[in-house]
């Protein structure tokens, strides 16, 4: 009876909880697991601002969201992330910058000027005592001497960078160009990137969910505190009857807040609660408005110098050029709203002009700004003529 009941039990091997052995060495520990010693490492860069490291991100995003956070860019994340309060002169005894990489790091993304660097590193090298100190001292001398080409002289916010790089995720499934392109010595390290507007709300909510997983990937926040942030703010929001326009614009407002801080005390886990959630709700339904709006609040499927455009028919699988119709009278749409034309010519040119479509009150009827630029990095016109609807 025994041997028939032994023969009836199943031998259970062991699966790590974390990543349920998809990630190898197989049969490692828990404790062990890639995906866990990762995330514990990124968490305490940013914990303890540690400028010499970089965050490893090769088990915890997406193969397609790796591809946006390259090495360079993540290195100008922690730079970004871990800059001092403004105005405040940085202490180089502090722990942060026991390194000499950490201090060349500090230069090039104006955390001190490069002369302070040069200082601060010439300090060390009278103080350092063994062969192996010296080295590393000089060889970031030596760095710190041909990086003032690639040196940080402005930059935006980490959360703001971050969620337009999620954005470009999504955006960029639709084009077929690829590039491979050397970075010379002399070409300024500028990681630039444009925000693009959600379409559709599924494509809204696939952003949030790529943005909480580089969050989390990154070690910037934790899962419970940045899922309970996007709760307050995105879901809160919809639950309010809010569409999601308006939920994306708010996000954008909060991650403004944390990151022009001046003090660097907001954060994802107070932004919310400190108040001001019915003047920046406000703030955000003015921008949907004005973003999200199609065709400048009056659709226009053809393009609209009808004496010229009328027989254009537009083909959806044509990737745009770049180009605009400047002879149209009607600016595009999507060009204001920092989405890739969809209204484009055979040959990929777009329909409209590349014009701002700010209604103003001093063009007649239904007048735009048409200035060289798009509405959604910010119309000069003279703020007294702005309208929210065409001029009758």
């Amino acid at each position: 009876m025994l041997a028939i009941v032994g023969s009836n039990l199943y031998t259970v091997s062991a699966v790590c909880p974390h990543c349920k052995d998809t990630i190898l060495p197989a049969g490692h520990l828990a404790a062990a697991c890639p995906l866990i010693v990762e995330l514990t490492k990124n968490a305490d860069i940013f914990a303890t601002k540690k400028l010499g490291s970089s965050p490893t991100v090769a088990h915890s995003m997406t193969h397609e969201l790796a591809m946006q956070f390259t090495r360079p860019v993540v290195d100008a994340i922690v730079g970004l992330a871990c800059a001092p309060v403004q105005g405040v002169q940085i202490d180089f005894t502090d722990a942060t910058y026991n390194q000499a990489s950490a201090v060349v790091k500090a230069a090039v993304y104006g955390h001190c000027s490069f002369a302070e660097a040069s200082a601060v590193l010439a300090e060390k090298l009278d103080a350092a005592t063994s062969i192996e100190a010296i080295e590393k001292i000089r060889g970031a001398m030596d760095s710190l001497k041909s990086a003032g080409e690639t040196a940080v002289h402005s930059a935006t916010g980490t959360f703001l960078f971050v969620w337009a790089k999620v954005s470009n995720v999504i955006s960029k499934r639709s084009e077929f160009s690829y590039k491979l392109e050397a970075v010379a010595k002399s070409k300024s390290a500028v990681h630039a990137v444009t925000l693009v507007r959600p379409e559709k709300e599924s494509e809204f909510y696939e952003m949030t969910h790529l943005f909480i997983m580089t969050v989390i990937a990154l070690g910037l926040a934790s899962a419970t505190i940045v899922i309970k942030f996007i709760d307050d703010t995105v879901f809160g929001t919809i639950r309010m009857g809010e569409p999601f326009t308006v939920a994306h614009e708010l996000v954008l407002c909060y991650f403004r807040e944390m990151d022009f801080d001046p003090a660097r005390l907001l954060h994802m886990g107070n932004v919310f609660r400190r108040g001001g959630q019915d003047t920046l709700l406000s703030e955000a339904r003015r921008n949907a408005a004005a973003f999200f709006r199609a065709g400048g609040g009056i659709l226009q499927p053809k393009g609209n110098n009808d004496d010229k455009l009328g027989n254009v028919k537009t083909i959806k699988n044509t990737k745009p050029n770049g180009k605009s119709d400047e002879s149209s009278k009607k600016p595009c749409p999507d060009f204001n709203g920092g989405r890739p034309c969809k209204n484009l010519k055979p040959d990929g040119t777009c329909t409209f002009s590349h014009k701002c479509n700010q209604f103003v009150s001093d063009k007649g009827p239904g007048g735009y700004c048409m200035g060289p630029h798009a509405r959604c990095t910010g119309c000069d016109y003279d703020a007294g003529k702005k309208l929210r609807a065409p001029a009758a």
